[in-house]
């Protein structure tokens, strides 16, 4: 475990992963449970089911992974939690490789595949494990279960806008100014499950932010933002969630 300093992490997202190591994981669909085991995880990075196999190399989207004494290299191993540290942010549709097993598609832990570049970052952490079902419908792959850092890893773009934004893509997004805005959410994709949108209100007016068509935002539709106030916000698949 040779430069992997865990006191420096701080740990972002996480999963419901069981105590008894000696069953499979398998990706959670539940983001309120991916707080509840971070911790367990980091503290079991010695343990036989939880291994640290360095930085990865190969191309952006074509990941990989070595290591001749902590994984095998004849077959994928659906126990075992690997820990790594991305040397380059990964590329569109990214596979990963581990000791030239077999390429396998990187899905999410909520079973989605990761088709977007910049999802993983260069110099972050991450924890993933082999799953056959890792889409939920039989499909190999390996599921990203924890990311380290100290932002989320898929808030990647800052936009400042003086005028009505126009919100695409996740990232963070300030208004500045001292007229009203109003500004409407993109329509729900794969790619966006789960990612964070940040909404910075530094103008003297209120910011309304409406859904799009049927993924309206839980509670209120449209959504007040007023001046001087920050929310984060995701879409679950369903609905947009502002908190």
């Amino acid at each position: 475990m040779a430069n992997f300093n865990r006191s420096n992490l701080k740990v972002q997202t996480g999963n419901n992963i069981p105590d008894n190591t000696s069953e499979a994981i398998t990706p959670a669909i539940d983001r309120g449970d991916r707080y509840n085991y971070a911790d367990s995880l980091v503290s079991r990075l010695d343990d036989p089911y939880s291994k640290y196999l360095g930085t990865t190399g190969g191309i952006s989207t074509a990941l990989t992974l070595t290591s001749s004494l902590d994984y095998s290299s004849t077959a994928y191993d659906g126990n075992m939690v690997v820990f790594f540290q991305m040397s380059v942010s990964s590329g569109a549709s990214p596979t990963v490789n581990i000791n030239s097993i077999g390429a396998l598609p990187i899905y999410d832990d909520q079973q989605n595949q990761i088709t977007s570049a910049g999802n993983l970052i260069s110099g972050r952490y991450y924890a993933g494990v082999f799953n056959t079902s890792a889409d939920g419908a039989g499909t190999d792959g390996f599921v990203i279960i924890l990311r380290f850092g100290s932002t989320p890893a898929n808030v990647v773009v800052t936009r400042d806008n003086t005028a009505t934004p126009a919100i695409g893509s996740a990232g963070k997004y300030v208004l500045y100014g001292t007229t009203a805005a109003a500004s409407d959410l993109p329509a729900g994709s794969t790619d966006l499950v789960g990612k964070e949108y940040g909404f910075y209100n530094t103008s003297t007016a209120n910011w309304t932010i409406s859904g799009d068509g049927t993924d309206t935002i839980a509670n209120s539709d449209p959504f007040v933002i007023y001046p001087g106030t920050s929310y984060g916000a995701f879409w679950d698949g369903t609905t947009w969630i502002f908190e």
